[in-house]
């Protein structure tokens, strides 16, 4: 990725230390090995090691959010998702942006509040209180596909006809804000889609929204059209296929300043639901927190970027976790490269201190 990656901070995530001039230790448990303090991108989109991490925890919030709106009385939670077609060759980009403006568009509009109101029988504040997140996949027949979930808090539960009528009146009206927006007209059965759920249901489901994406996406659609995830297209960028670099070097440039979840103001403190930051999700200490580490060893920051340079991190942390300190050390030795230092170097300062 550090070949083709347009991101400055991306290419050097987890090849140096968090500081300049800092060190990284290698720690092992008896499951595995990894190393800390290191500089981490904290890219939510386009980061193989971040994301993960990242949106792991931020569906464990939206679960949070779910279960606390339930215990509160909160009756009902919808979960609304929108998409516009897309063909291959189309830009990213442009499709993003149009999907945003639209979705502002619809909201915005007064009969969107109204039938809401009206319809599902509930008041603009609970109906308009909604968690978004945006997912981008891609195919080779028909390009690059985002869509946006939208989970609204309702706060009291609607009738049948009303859920229908909100249907109805979506499938009219979101066609219509796309083409506004400059984007190809949806289909109103596709274009659109409404659903119902207990709290527990929708937990699971976001949940899955949100957690690390491998391979092929599990999503079937459009017929026999497989839809994969960016991931794929990573691997396929990462063993050589130009067009893939291509296609990710668009991807990255197309969702680098996009927001990929966003709360309605206000809601994390109604549920009391606290957010943590994305560096500092991306920067926890892996390993299972209930096992307490053994240091292995630790590099000075400018002997791990030389590991990183050549590519030799994920064997050395076999070796760490296989054979401790004398293992990292001979298998830095038949690559021509110096032991790393046995103790922590920040001992001595940390002992002199009153």
């Amino acid at each position: 990725m550090r070949d083709f990656t347009t991101l400055p901070s991306g290419g050097a995530c987890g090849t140096k230390a968090a500081e300049d001039g800092g060190h990284v230790a290698v720690a092992r448990t008896p499951k595995r090995a990894w190393a800390s303090g290191l500089f981490r991108c904290s890219s939510l989109w386009a980061c193989p090691t971040c994301a993960p991490r990242i949106r792991a925890e931020r569906g464990g919030e939206i679960a949070q959010a779910i279960e606390a709106h339930v215990r509160g009385g909160g009756s009902l939670l919808l979960l609304l998702t929108l998409t516009v077609p897309h063909r291959q060759g189309d830009s990213l980009a442009w499709l993003i942006r149009g999907l945003f403006d639209a979705y502002r568009r619809l909201l915005q509009h007064r009969g969107f509040r109204e039938v809401f109101r009206r319809a599902l029988g509930c008041e603009a504040r609970g109906a308009f209180a909604s968690i978004r997140v945006v997912e981008v996949t891609y195919s080779d027949t028909a390009g690059f596909h985002p869509h946006l979930h939208a989970l609204l808090f309702l706060s009291e539960q609607p009738s049948r006809s009303g859920f229908d009528e909100a249907e109805v009146w979506l499938r009219k009206h979101w066609p219509a804000a796309a083409v506004a927006e400059g984007l190809r007209r949806p289909s109103g059965s596709i274009g659109s889609d409404l659903r119902r759920a207990s709290g527990s249901k929708l937990a699971r489901y976001v949940t899955k929204l949100t957690k690390e994406v491998r391979g092929l996406a599990a999503e079937v659609a459009h017929g026999d059209m497989k839809r994969r995830s960016v991931w794929d297209l990573l691997d396929r960028a990462n063993s050589g296929d130009a067009n893939a670099r291509k296609l990710w070097r668009e991807y990255e440039q197309a969702t680098k300043d996009a927001r990929m979840m966003w709360w309605s103001p206000g809601l994390c403190e109604r549920l009391g639901v606290r957010r943590g930051g994305s560096a500092a999700l991306a920067a926890q200490r892996e390993g299972d927190p209930a096992e307490e580490p053994e240091v292995v060893a630790y590099f000075e920051d400018e002997a791990w970027r030389e590991v990183s340079r050549r590519r030799l991190v994920p064997h050395l942390l076999i070796e760490a976790h296989r054979g401790g300190y004398l293992a990292v050390a001979a298998f830095l030795d038949r690559h021509g490269l110096p032991p790393p230092m046995v103790g922590d170097p920040f001992a001595p300062y940390v002992a002199a201190l009153p």
